[in-house]
């Protein structure tokens, strides 16, 4: 992860609930993209604490909660609204 103000990269994770499948995902990005300058935005769509927990402590880029569901297109769009990156990948 960069904290570069323009990373090549923009990576919108989307989540509601579901944290051994973020962990998942999350552990996969943190594995495979030690070479890539990336930023990563995670949009939350309500998740329970528990999630919203792990989300913090992961400590992305930028971290959005929703405090109602939006939905995927909504958490999409708040995510590319945000991004820095050249590339956006969703």
């Amino acid at each position: 992860m960069t904290k570069n103000l323009s990373p090549a990269a923009s990576i919108v994770l989307r989540t509601w609930n579901g944290l051994d499948y973020i962990k998942l995902a999350y552990n996969s990005l943190v594995e495979n993209t030690s070479e890539v300058d990336y930023e990563l935005i995670i949009v939350d769509d309500n998740s329970n604490q528990e999630t919203r927990d792990y989300l913090q402590s992961i400590n992305p880029n930028i971290l959005i909660f929703n405090n109602q569901k939006c939905g995927a297109p909504g958490t999409t769009s708040q995510g590319v609204s945000v991004a820095r990156g050249k590339y956006v990948a969703i």
